[in-house]
């Protein structure tokens, strides 16, 4: 990643006060950091040895993307970087190598195939990149400084030294240019490539190459892949291979004996599993294979119906066929995804993608089980919410573990308990949404996940003065898509889709008194058949709520023409009239629509085609011309507080998110300055959310904290007023 923020904050200190408020208040993170398993989900590739420690590589979802992270272990399968080394982000795979001076890592990001050395100190010490016109990576042979890089794909291979230096490009391979190569693995001198072939039957071909590059032949193995499966591990030695493979339904565990020349020699089931075994296909469970002497050693990993996850291993003889059992040497509950095996030292150690909430890729070797964590951190956080009220507010978000469950978790300004709303000891995230009025928050949260229907809304209400809840128990809302909050200055009202023909948009009030949560039915809103990305303002009466009206189902034409509409709702929820406001039909793209009411009227602001356009309509549903306020396309959230008008947005920086702010003018709704650097480092999905203060703004945003381990953690900040612009004088 490039060192991007200390200028861009140096920046941001710049041009803030021109642009955006100053910061009241240094940023404050919602809780202590908690350290566990880390987050996310974890695909293991490969461990090197140098001799005496490992360094192990995998693919890791903590910042939201798929990045490649690295630690070094010890023999004991200790992990020497507990928080993890980040390596490359958005990366789709890779692995790694002992080139007797530091470790090698390939890490493949697009048409990029980028080498990475590191020393045995953990410390990264140069990078080489360079493009394999459609080849990815395909296998690793030996180690230290003779050691090499397979990369393979549409009929041809290059292999890559030690040093990231091309040994051979482009080799013809005997394998068909369509994609059929199955799996590979190097041995002594030699690669040994297994790959599908065109004509039936439907065989597993062997082609290899020497080290240097130079095509040695190919040969039928004799294995057919509808028996063995295409979830394959290879592994060889100086006198064959043993290929291990799922079987065809992923509930098998079949081995092969092939000779060096990649035939099959023998072949037997290890094991056969009931139909009910519960298996992954992304990503598949793969098995690893790994060379040890005189035999092999074979791991893979099953889930079982009542939830209970294995790691198992048996022992197959290099001379053939064995009667061997597997025997199972780590136990947890979740779901077992694939298997690394690696000698590190005298020591053999197997790697499990034990996959969970909270839990993650283990290191357990198989000598003295341990089940120790490959990599910890804080406990992630993410999607946080906000709501104001008087000089208070309150901050809700989902954080993942440390047990196991996702929480949605609450925390007033005014107090230093953490509050817990909802759990899901599944681990699958909670929307949440809050707003407040008269003294009273208003949470709405999802039950269940997501399904043709929507997914199970339910609401409670809770006294911004002391936190205690004003409802026993929370109370089904509605069964809805997409749901948001907003609040006049006597009640919320909850607007949302529902299913219909597609998803029509539906408003519900919800009372802030002690009395009964509901004091009316749920309102229709007319004019559209679809709603898509709900945005919500209230001129503390009324309300305005905006939508996109094309939402895209699978399959479907992403580019059909979208329309940005509105409607005024009533404090009850009912629509002020029959028709929507059409806020912008003139161009193929209007998308990401938001509300603020700005003093004498509301305006709205949308991506289209590029820009960030913006129009002002009246309380009496009178809308004015379309502008442009910023001159890129941002996905805009505006924020308003009386007659101030904030513009927030996240933007892509090289590899780095972040969000930016910029006041706007409410009467011209042109922006005031440039944009200013709020927040460097977002995850992927990342949130940001504001509220009005008396005397300012506050914002709640999730960002990738280093010192948590990379992982999105939330924090709040309190911004001043918006500052005024002098009038230019001659």
């Amino acid at each position: 990643m490039r060192t991007l923020f200390p200028v861009l904050f140096l920046v941001a200190q710049t041009v803030a006060a021109a642009s955006f408020p100053s910061a009241v208040t240094p940023e404050q993170p919602v809780s202590e950091r908690v350290f566990t398993s880390a987050a996310g989900n974890q695909q293991t590739l490969a461990i090197a040895s140098d001799g005496n420690i490992g360094f192990a590589v995998w693919l890791d979802a903590r910042r939201g993307s798929a990045d490649l992270f690295g630690s070094r272990i010890d023999a004991n399968g200790v992990s020497l970087d507990p928080l993890g080394i980040f390596i490359s982000t958005d990366t789709i795979g890779g692995s790694v190598i002992w080139n007797g001076s530091q470790f090698v890592v390939v890490s493949e990001q697009g048409r990029d195939t980028t080498f990475t050395f590191l020393t045995a100190g953990g410390i990264i010490a140069g990078r080489k990149t360079m493009q394999f016109l459609y080849m990815g990576f395909a296998a690793t042979l030996g180690s230290g400084p003779e050691a090499r890089f397979l990369f393979a794909g549409l009929g041809k291979a290059t292999v890559v030294d030690s040093n990231a230096n091309i040994v051979m490009a482009n080799i013809q391979l005997a394998m068909p240019a369509s994609p059929s190569l199955a799996v590979a693995a190097g041995e002594g001198n030699e690669f040994l490539l297994l790959h599908t072939n065109e004509a039936q039957p439907r065989h597993l071909f062997a082609d290899r190459l020497d080290r240097d590059g130079n095509f040695l032949g190919t040969a039928d193995t004799g294995i057919d892949i509808n028996v063995i499966g295409s979830t394959l591990a290879l592994a060889g030695g100086s006198d064959g291979y043993l290929l291990a493979g799922r079987g065809l339904l992923e509930r098998d565990i079949i081995v092969a004996h092939l000779d060096r020349n990649g035939a099959m020699t023998s072949q037997r089931t290890v094991v056969s599993y009931p139909i009910s075994l519960r298996v992954s296909l992304v990503p598949r469970a793969k098995p690893a294979v790994l060379r040890d002497g005189d035999q092999y050693e074979v791991v893979w990993s099953t889930s079982e119906p009542n939830g209970d996850a294995h790691t198992w291993r048996v022992t197959e003889p290099a001379t053939g066929f064995s009667q061997t059992e597997p025997a199972r040497i780590l136990d947890w509950t979740g779901s077992g995804y694939g298997t690394v095996i690696a000698r590190v030292a005298s020591q053999t150690i197997v790697v499990t993608d034990v996959l969970r909430a909270g839990v993650s890729t283990n290191i357990d070797p198989i000598a003295t089980p341990i089940g120790n964590a490959l990599s910890s951190t804080a406990t992630q956080q993410t999607t946080p919410q906000i709501a104001a009220t008087g000089n208070g507010h309150a901050v809700i978000w989902n954080e993942f573990g440390p047990d196991g469950s996702t929480h949605l978790y609450l925390k007033r300004s005014s107090s230093a308990v953490t509050i817990e709303v909802a759990s899901n000891a599944d681990g699958h995230a909670i929307t949440g949404r809050i707003a407040a009025a008269n003294g009273t928050y208003v949470i709405a949260w999802t039950t269940s996940q997501v399904t043709g229907l929507g997914t199970n809304y339910v609401v409670r209400r809770m006294s911004a003065a002391t936190g205690e809840w004003l409802d026993p128990e929370a109370v089904p809302l509605t069964t809805a898509f997409e749901l948001v909050l907003a609040a006049n200055n006597d009640s919320v009202l909850a607007a949302y889709t529902i299913s219909c023909s597609h998803r029509c948009p539906r408003a519900h009030a919800i009372a802030t008194d002690t009395a009964a949560m509901f004091r009316a039915a749920e309102t229709i809103i007319p004019g559209t058949t679809t709603a898509n990305q709900l945005s919500i303002a209230s001129n503390g009466s009324d309300y305005l709520i905006a939508w996109n009206d094309y939402f895209c189902e699978y399959p479907c034409n992403a580019n059909m023409p979208r329309r940005v509409l509105a409607q005024r709702l009533g404090s009850d929820g009912r629509a002020l009239s029959s028709n929507p406001i059409v806020i912008d039909d003139t161009h193929n793209y209007a998308a990401y629509p938001s509300v603020a009411w700005a003093g004498n009227n509301y305006a709205v602001s949308w991506d289209e085609d590029g820009v960030t356009a913006g129009r002002h309509v009246s309380a009496s549903g009178f809308a004015d011309a379309i502008r442009t306020i910023l001159p890129q396309s941002a996905a805009p959230q505006l924020l308003a507080n009386g007659n101030a008008l904030l513009l927030l947005f996240i933007a892509q920086t090289g590899d780095v998110r972040n969000t930016f702010g910029v006041a706007v003018d409410p009467q011209s709704l042109t922006a005031a300055g440039e944009p200013s650097l709020l927040v460097t480092g977002r995850p992927y999905a990342a949130v940001v959310a504001g509220a009005a203060l008396p005397n300012g703004f506050v914002l709640a945003y999730d960002r990738v904290e280093a010192e948590a381990g990379n992982v999105g953690r939330v924090f709040i900040r309190i911004y001043g007023d918006v500052p005024r612009r002098r009038a230019a004088h001659p």
